[in-house]
């Protein structure tokens, strides 16, 4: 999850500022991404509502306004830096499996 895939998110989501859609599964799909999973477009999501890039309002339809007003660091979202902080964890879990000998049977 670097800066610029969620730099990519931002700049895709400018283009559905303040549409309605009917929830986040929609509005992904709507979005066309080619190497982005859900999980990533929704992790960015929860981070830029956090910084106060985007104020997400989900009634019956889901809303959102993007204030490009707002600067800030992603490094300055708790979100993003637990994500982060999981994702060098799983990497570290995968490299020692790798790592582990294998039983013979």
């Amino acid at each position: 999850m670097s800066r610029d895939v969620f730099g990519c998110i931002f700049k895709t989501l400018c283009k559905y500022n303040e549409k309605n859609t009917r929830n986040i599964f929609e509005l992904y799909d709507k979005c066309n991404f080619e190497n982005i999973s859900f999980f990533t477009f929704y992790a960015a999501l929860l981070v830029f509502n956090e910084l106060g890039f985007i104020k997400l309002t989900e009634n019956d339809i889901l809303r959102f306004k993007i204030n490009k007003e707002k600067k800030s660091e992603l490094s300055q979202s708790k979100i993003y830096n637990e994500i982060l902080k999981l994702k060098e964890s799983l990497h570290g879990e995968v490299n020692n499996e790798r790592n582990e000998p294998q039983s013979k049977k």
